[in-house]
């Protein structure tokens, strides 16, 4: 499956390599006065999340330093020839201005009954790689699954969605019985019976898909961002399964996996943190507040 109207940058910054990016309405990056979205990266240089600009083989670097240019120069209308069997984008750091990653794009133009405009764009190849880098909140909240999730991400960056989603599902599995616990602090009190039935059942329930659908729909409102349910994500995920899917189909089902999962591993200690504090902080004040005659 192809992602449709995506910004340009989300194809650097996030789209796997060789899968199918369609570019509609975005820009066409083989005209004469493309401009390359700004993007977010980590800069091994500076030792962190930076801004990078864009440019290619036939361009120089925005920030006006001239990394390097193409020694044979092509004048404007050889340029979409010339990038007719793919090109090399680079994008370098706009706060050192050395650290530069390259990407070599091939493009596919529109299909029969596509409009003619289309244009689909594909990374046959990056360096350097991304690192799989998780945050610290995330890797201490997934604990010993840190290495299967890891395993996960790497397999995405490679176009594995198959690899991925396996990955993915094997830390839910690991760690759904905990995380569905946990969740019951935060329930709505008029719930929380309710909620405590519903554990009941995912007690004995023989599977992970199983366990979620017995309290997917009493995750409480605070838990939802934007009236999205990561359980009934995860829910869905675990559902459609593999079943034969392609790997392209497999890496879209993987991805939601994985959003819906980081969400709630972080979340819910998060905010199990910040309640003890709030609670420790009002006995403090309570014990030191003097009483009333």
């Amino acid at each position: 499956m192809e992602e449709i109207n995506q910004p340009l940058r989300y194809f650097f910054e996030e789209y796997q390599l060789y899968r199918l990016f369609d570019n509609r309405a975005l820009g066409d990056p083989l005209d004469n006065d493309f401009e390359y979205p700004s993007t977010q990266f980590y800069c091994e240089q500076c030792k962190g999340e930076r801004t990078f600009n864009g440019f290619d083989e036939f361009q120089t670097a925005k920030n006006k330093k001239p990394i390097w240019r193409n020694t044979n120069e092509k004048n404007d209308r050889n340029r979409r020839e010339s990038m007719s069997n793919g090109w090399l984008a680079h994008y370098v750091c706009a706060a050192c201005k050395e650290f530069i990653y390259s990407f070599f794009i091939k493009a596919d133009q529109a299909e029969d009954g596509d409009d003619p405009n289309t244009i689909r764009l594909r990374k046959a190849g990056q360096f350097p790689r991304f690192q799989n880098r998780i945050e610290k909140g995330l890797r201490e909240a997934l604990g010993s699954n840190v290495e299967f999730f890891e395993k996960g991400i790497g397999s995405e960056s490679y176009g594995f969605g198959i690899g991925a989603y396996s990955y993915y599902r094997r830390v839910v599995e690991n760690i759904i019985s905990c995380l569905l616990e946990d969740i019951a602090a935060f329930v709505d009190e008029n719930k929380k019976p309710d909620y405590a039935e519903a554990l009941k059942k995912v007690h004995v329930a023989k599977d992970t898909n199983s366990k979620i659908d017995c309290v997917k729909h009493l995750l409480p409102s605070s838990l939802q961002p934007s009236g999205q349910n990561p359980l009934k994500i995860i829910h869905s995920a675990l559902s459609e399964g593999l079943h034969g899917q392609s790997e392209d189909a497999c890496l879209s089902t993987a991805a939601k996996l994985r959003g819906a999962l980081s969400y709630l591993v972080q979340e819910i200690p998060k905010r199990k943190n910040e309640a003890d504090k709030f609670e420790k902080s009002l006995r403090v004040i309570t014990k030191h507040t003097p009483k009333r005659a």
